[in-house]
């Protein structure tokens, strides 16, 4: 369990980490005015930095997706459990994965299809009828691992005693 609280803590504070940085590059890529699909990359010729701070952004927003992606993917029931309690994230979580599968010409084929499987794993989109989340039922057959090991524990062995005269260690 102590184990458990760690991992706990740590992924909440990876959590606040990651909604942070994508929420800021949200407001550099809103202030730009970029809209995936119906606009370009902003053309300010005269503002290098502008263009590079919203290249920056838009790259951390769909890396950081991708990452919190594969924790949500990979830790099912800590991450459900810490977006139960952050409600306010949810807005930011939504519009990132939005954001991220309209920019999926920018992404690998395994990228596309873990986003899918997130938006599935948190019920943002209907689920297929196979969908499956094997990490999910992993940490329950590892629970259930852990019943087994201790139930066969082996019972401890008696110290067998030499049969036949033994001298008694007694002091005078």
């Amino acid at each position: 369990m102590d184990n458990y609280e760690r991992l706990y803590k740590m992924i909440t504070v990876l959590a606040e980490k990651v909604v942070e940085v994508i929420e800021s590059s949200k407001n550099v890529i809103e202030k730009a005015g970029f809209v995936p699909n119906n606009s370009s990359f902003p053309k300010d010729t005269n503002v290098k930095d502008e263009r590079e701070i919203f290249v920056a952004a838009l790259s951390s927003v769909l890396e950081n997706t991708a990452l919190f992606g594969d924790i949500i993917l990979h830790l099912p029931d800590i991450t459900h459990r810490i977006l139960k309690t952050q409600q306010e994230w949810s807005p930011t979580i939504h519009w990132s994965l939005n954001f991220t599968n309209q920019m999926r010409h920018l992404l690998n084929k395994s990228t596309i299809t873990m986003i899918r499987l997130v938006e599935q794993e948190l019920n943002i989109t209907e689920r297929d009828p196979s969908y499956f989340n094997p990490y999910r039922s992993a940490i329950h057959v590892g629970y259930q691992h852990e019943d087994t090991v201790k139930k066969k524990k082996k019972p401890v062995k008696k110290e067998k005693r030499k049969k036949g005269p033994q001298i008694a260690k007694i002091e005078l």
